[in-house]
């Protein structure tokens, strides 16, 4: 069933109820008569209607709630994976800075560049 037939299905029946609400209310009873109408109202239509909203939002719900779950696991393995290369990067960062403090070069750099600045 489409969006849209089943936004109308649900609209259709909430007014029925209301409907069925309001005729029981407005109409002249006693108040004990018109507590046991909408008692009766209720158990013979509405609690039916809601049975039946409830059971079509949980089946609605469940593709849903897979496809929600599928998206979040899926962005959890993007996550760790792209976690594993900023790891690896910095890793291989820090074993060339060590490598150019061990052989000088580092060194070498900061003075030519300081020596540069000076001319």
């Amino acid at each position: 069933m489409s969006d849209k037939k089943e936004n109308f299905s649900v609209g259709a029946l909430v007014g029925f109820i209301t409907g069925i609400i309001a005729g029981v209310l407005l109409a002249p009873a006693e108040g004990s008569e018109t507590r046991k109408k909408v008692r009766k109202e209720y158990e013979d239509k509405v609690a039916p209607a809601l049975d039946k909203i409830s059971e079509k939002a949980k089946e609605l719900s469940g593709p849903m709630r897979e496809k929600f779950v599928d998206e979040i696991e899926q962005l959890a393995d993007d996550v760790e994976e792209r976690a594993g290369e900023v790891k690896e990067a910095v890793e291989d960062k820090a074993k060339s800075f060590k490598q150019s403090l061990r052989s000088g070069e580092l060194k070498k750099h900061f003075f030519d560049g300081m020596n540069s600045k000076k001319n």
